[in-house]
């Protein structure tokens, strides 16, 4: 230590093995607050990760279980079933971006749920309407 803070920690009463201790100390407090800082971070990104991937496969899974359901109701050609998917898919896309972009913590993988069923509910009922007025045979 050098002799200016060698005096100063004798006047205040304080002997170099304590100081050291106590910057050690200090040193040790504030690599434990990052730790913990950074652990967060870690742990929001795996939350983030988790809702990206369980909302993108509820919107997807319910895409695709649409588009089969949709085929096999209405039976109509393989062109049809083809553009079907790829629209479902990119309303699921759109769905899963914007559940993502706008909803918090209080979009629950149950609400989402609801939203997919709603959301190609409403998809069935105007693929139906589309076939009806359009003149095509359904099965």
């Amino acid at each position: 230590m050098p002799p200016a803070l060698e005096i100063e920690c004798e006047k205040r009463g304080l002997n170099a093995v304590g100081a050291r201790v106590h910057q050690e100390e200090t040193a040790k407090e504030v690599l434990a607050a990052r730790r913990e800082v950074e652990t967060g971070w870690h742990e929001y990104r795996k939350e983030v990760w988790r809702r990206r991937l369980t909302f993108g496969g509820i919107f997807c899974g319910g895409a695709i279980l649409t588009a089969i359901l949709a085929g096999f109701l209405f039976g109509s050609s393989n062109e049809f079933e083809r553009l079907l998917t790829e629209m479902l898919l990119r309303v699921a896309m759109a769905a899963t971006i914007l559940s993502l972009s706008f909803g918090g913590r209080w979009l629950t993988v149950k609400r989402v749920c609801v939203a997919a069923f709603v959301l190609y509910g409403a998809a069935l009922i105007y693929i139906f309407f589309l076939l009806a007025h359009s003149g095509e045979k359904m099965n």
